[in-house]
């Protein structure tokens, strides 16, 4: 006699009958239907691919449900414009990368080429904001440099700004730091 498994009770491969009922660690609690000493107490496994498939279709289990589902294709985010840019676009893209440190989305890169600043600064302020409320990461220093300088200094440019503007930002940090400890030790 088989058994399998469907939620948590066991049910009789021959009669359909309920077999045993099981908690959450598989041990079973409480016999609903005997089972013949020596019966081996498994979970069903999928059939045979040349056997009819279970759902009732009538083909082969090879050619119904034991087929391979297709894997998605990976595709990073926005991959496929920069393709699509002009000269114009490609050059404020990277003059995007270089004052904010990230790849914008096309908005974000239409937004830059407005020349629409304070829109930008507010919308990397949010994304500053909405990490720190999705990961728990104070980000009030990048906030205020941000801010104040115009620019976010990121690993991604880098290597592309100016040793000034890095001694800029890295001074507006350290006089959001100054601030906060001023505040820290005034309250």
């Amino acid at each position: 006699m088989s058994v399998t498994k469907t939620d948590s009770t066991y049910v009789c491969y021959k009669c359909g009958a309920p077999g045993l009922k099981t908690d959450s660690n598989s041990n079973v609690v409480r016999k609903k239907h005997s089972v013949a000493p020596g019966v081996t107490i498994r979970k069903k496994s999928k059939p045979s691919r040349n056997k009819p498939c279970e759902c009732g279709s009538g083909t082969k289990y090879k050619n119904c449900c034991g087929q391979p589902k297709p894997a998605k294709p990976h595709r990073a985010a926005y991959q496929g414009f920069s393709g699509q840019y002009t000269e114009s676009q490609l050059v404020a893209q990277l003059a995007f990368v270089r004052q904010w440190g990230f790849q914008p989305n096309p908005a974000q890169l239409m937004t830059f080429m407005d020349g629409d600043a304070d829109e930008i600064k507010s919308m990397v302020v949010r994304a500053l904001r909405g990490l720190e409320e999705r990961v728990g990461a104070d980000n009030s220093a990048w906030i205020f440099a941000v801010l104040k300088l115009g620019r976010l200094i990121t690993p991604l440019n880098q290597g592309m700004v100016e040793d000034e503007s890095k001694k800029e930002w890295a001074d507006a940090l350290a006089a959001f730091r100054e601030q906060h400890d001023q505040a820290d030790h005034a309250g």
